[in-house]
């Protein structure tokens, strides 16, 4: 290992491998985001053309809310705010005074 560490050869070797391996790991993270946001996606249209067909247009919209709402606060707790909000709300309050 020593020899290894010790050429140049040995030492571009070793930092392709590590390239190698952070690339592999970037990609494979990107893809598991990639399904994930998919597969939330298609629960939210199945459950809209679900409501929808029941004919029950106004509380597909609510409940497709309620159900990240409840995510939200499950994840986050009750007493934290979306960051956007947070802006929105400070920026009114600075137009305001």
């Amino acid at each position: 290992m020593y020899k290894i560490l010790k050429s140049d050869r040995g030492l571009e070797r070793i930092l392709k491998l590590i390239a190698v391996t952070l690339f592999i790991f970037w990609l494979f993270s990107q893809i598991s985001v990639i399904v994930t946001v998919e597969f939330s996606y298609q629960r939210v249209i199945n459950e809209l053309q679900y409501l929808v067909k029941k004919g029950d247009v106004m509380n597909s919209s609510w409940s497709i809310v309620l159900y990240y709402r409840s995510k939200f606060n499950r994840t986050y707790g009750k007493n934290e705010t979306p960051p956007n909000r947070f802006l929105i709300s400070y920026n009114c309050s600075v137009e305001n005074n």
